[in-house]
């Protein structure tokens, strides 16, 4: 996986990661779940979940409002009115 190397300083690895941002312009922006890093952005694992982004992070927000269940890949809970409070 091109994307499993963001972290390492090795020049080997940072062609890889110029070889990545120059591929996924055209990729189809989905990802093998289990391989996206701690690195790897929140928009990475958006675009992993596509138009069902918005809907998973409301069913955690009802079930999880705490993020207790934060492995990764994290889904964020939806901001709900009492935490937009605070």
């Amino acid at each position: 996986s091109v994307t499993g190397v963001q972290t390492c300083a090795l020049p080997i690895f940072k062609h890889l990661r110029d070889l990545w941002a120059m591929m996924e312009p055209s990729s189809t922006h989905g990802f093998y779940l289990n391989t996206i890093t701690d690195d790897d952005s929140q928009d990475r694992v958006r675009k992993s979940y596509r138009g069902n982004y918005a809907k998973l992070q409301a069913i955690k927000a009802k079930y999880d409002p705490t993020n207790f269940l934060h492995l990764n890949p994290n889904i964020k809970p939806a901001a709900t009115k009492t935490a937009a409070a605070q």
